[in-house]
């Protein structure tokens, strides 16, 4: 049986008195493109945000391609690229600094963060928008920024 690349094991998450989450279990497997659906209120959040170690779980495991989350948050979130449905770019910042901020954050400097810039600007098309502030941008390049952004540092997930 092939190893998950994605594990949540009776996952339980509580906000006070309020249960968001009980007992989820999900395998996911590399691969495998996995859609949570659900009312407002059904835990969907939640469980992003336990996957990319911003929250962590009232009881149950989670392993995120062979790492425990809770021993190892930052070599979990090395392997994860996540973009909110809220786009989490510095308005500020044109889009070759976003680009090149994120790639610092993910390790990256010199020349090998100058290629994944160019590589990310090109393959995402926007070259044509490097100087322009991201708050200035259409939405439909916010998107492919914030997309680019997340998966700048070529993530498992």
């Amino acid at each position: 049986m092939e190893k998950a690349m994605l594990t949540f094991d009776k996952v339980n998450a509580h906000y006070g008195k309020i249960q968001a989450l009980h007992d989820v279990s999900l395998h996911i497997n590399q691969g495998e493109i996995v859609t949570l659906i659900g009312a407002n209120g059904a835990g969907k959040t939640t469980t992003f945000r336990m996957l990319c170690g911003l929250l962590a779980p009232s009881g149950g495991e989670i392993e995120v391609v062979g790492w425990d989350l809770r021993e190892a948050k930052a070599e979990v979130r090395a392997e994860i690229g996540y973009v909110a449905q809220k786009f989490s770019l510095y308005d500020r910042l044109t889009v070759e600094q976003n680009l090149r901020y994120f790639g610092r954050s993910y390790g990256f400097w010199g020349p090998r963060l100058t290629r994944r810039v160019a590589e990310a600007m090109r393959g995402y098309g926007l070259s044509a928008y490097r100087r322009m502030p991201a708050k200035s941008l259409p939405v439909g390049a916010k998107r492919d920024l914030s997309i680019a952004c997340a998966l700048l540092h070529h993530p498992k997930i």
